[in-house]
C-alpha cells in the first residue's frame, strides 16, 4: 500500500490538503506532501503493528483526480 501511496503522490501535478477550521483545501508542495508522508512512515517503524493501520488511513484520505491533483483530507 506504500508504494501505491508513492505513485499517487508522484503523479500528483498539485497537491491540496483539507484544512478542517477553515472548510477549506490549500495548496502545498508535493516535495513537502512527500516529506511529510515518508517521515510519518519511518516513525511508524518503531510500533510495526500501526503501520498498516496508518497507511490504511492516509491511503483513504487521498485522492487523485483526473486532472491529477491531489487531495488529502
Amino acid at each position: 500500500m506504500k508504494k501505491e501511496i508513492l505513485n499517487k503522490i508522484k503523479q500528483a501535478k498539485t497537491v491540496y490538503i483539507y484544512n478542517g477550521l477553515l472548510e477549506m483545501h490549500f495548496r502545498i508542495s508535493k516535495t513537502d506532501f512527500l516529506y511529510e508522508f515518508r517521515a510519518r512512515c519511518k516513525g511508524q517503524k518503531k510500533h510495526p503493528g500501526h503501520m498498516d493501520e496508518m497507511l490504511k488511513e492516509f491511503n483513504d484520505n487521498i485522492n487523485l483526480d483526473d486532472n491529477l491533483n491531489l487531495f488529502f483530507n
